[in-house]
């Protein structure tokens, strides 16, 4: 066990506030219940005693601990770990308890003299010295080694949250670390294929539409530089990124393509991870190209359905859908929503007839 790290859960002897606080009240209570029985069998045996006397005589056995109990156990909480060091640390614990139950002993004979005979004498100190040697001395010293059992519960308490801070942490980083790699996996892939589609509107000297679709390109690459530290955006955010993907994709395809982004009312501002859609569109829309028909649909839906934001993707497959690098999406895809959002996601892949549907749910959220 890292003690080490441990001991950074308290920097400071002093007890904590809270911890007084409950010393203060279970002590009092304790004392409370001393009293009322000694005083009920007081009762019953015929004796006139009167309750706050009674009290007031088991303070100076309980009193004390409610000042010594919270510093033994910011004490226990600051005790340097000696690693295999056993002996020292048993001789620390040692000399701890002496000293505990030494400073409880000489108070509570100096406060029981003072309260019985009004004066502190060499007589009386014995007397009381006597007393708790022959009386109540396992009972203060059980009462020490369950403050120190309390002590080290709490010790370990506190430590086993800061460990499940640190993992949660930890796992966050991974988490963030493996989109990352994701994102550098996608975004060369989206590079690659819509500089391809550039090139051809090139080869077919198309001037206007190439400049155009340059200009678009741009307009994506900034998208993807200021949210390169973001995992999530708005779906207007990610729309506007679609859609100069897609503009570029008409210029090169034309009518081969139909397509159509339908969002309800209340979804713009719901978050969705950056570049969900772009890589759906593109398996869509290399599938399309190869059709021999025109006007191939690819339909995005885009709407809420308590508690999930919902999104389909409509469009007809071609003949071949092996084609390689077509998988790259849906694989990423998956990955990506299993790590930011666990389980609590749907990712299916159906054919309906002569159409194939994507189907993502994600947890709404604004």
């Amino acid at each position: 066990m890292p003690y080490l790290s441990m001991q950074k859960l308290s920097r400071t002897l002093l007890p904590s506030p809270r911890n007084i606080v409950i010393s203060l009240i279970t002590f009092t209570v304790l004392c409370s219940i001393s009293a009322w029985q000694s005083y009920n069998k007081g009762i019953t045996a015929g004796i006139d005693v009167n309750y706050w006397d009674t009290w007031l005589s088991y303070i100076p056995w309980w009193g004390h601990w409610i000042w010594l109990a919270p510093l033994l156990i910011a004490r226990i909480h600051n005790l340097p770990y000696l690693g295999s060091k056993r002996l020292e640390m048993l001789w620390q614990h040692i000399v701890m308890c002496v000293v505990t139950l030494g400073t409880y002993w000489i108070m509570t004979v100096v406060t029981i003299s003072l309260i019985e005979a009004n004066n502190v004498n060499f007589g009386t100190l014995v007397y009381v010295a006597e007393f708790i040697v022959g009386g109540p001395f396992h009972f203060d010293a059980m009462i020490y080694v369950c403050i120190v059992c309390l002590g080290f519960v709490g010790l370990f308490d506190k430590y086993v949250m800061s460990e499940q801070a640190r993992n949660k942490a930890l796992s966050n980083q991974l988490v963030q670390t493996q989109l990352e790699a994701l994102r550098a996996q996608l975004n060369p892939h989206f590079l690659f294929n819509t500089l391809n589609s550039i090139c051809s509107l090139i080869r077919q000297h198309d001037e206007q539409s190439s400049l155009k679709a340059l200009s678009e390109l741009s307009m994506m690459l900034r998208k993807v530089l200021e949210n390169r530290s973001k995992h999530l955006v708005t779906v207007e955010q990610e729309l506007a990124f679609t859609h100069s993907y897609l503009n570029i994709q008409k210029m090169r395809f034309g009518d081969k393509l139909d397509e159509k982004i339908t969002v309800s009312e209340g979804c713009h501002d719901m978050e969705i991870p950056f570049m969900l859609l772009q890589p759906l569109l593109e398996n869509a829309v290399q599938h399309s190209s190869q059709l021999s028909t025109y006007n191939n649909p690819i339909h995005v839906t885009i709407k809420f359905e308590e508690p999930f934001l919902v999104i389909t993707l409509v469009n007809r497959p071609a003949n071949d859908n092996n084609h390689q690098g077509f998988g790259i999406g849906i694989d990423n895809c998956r990955q990506r929503l299993k790590r930011i959002y666990g389980n609590d996601f749907v990712l299916s892949l159906e054919h309906q007839g002569d159409v194939f549907i994507t189907i993502i749910k994600v947890p709404a959220g604004d």
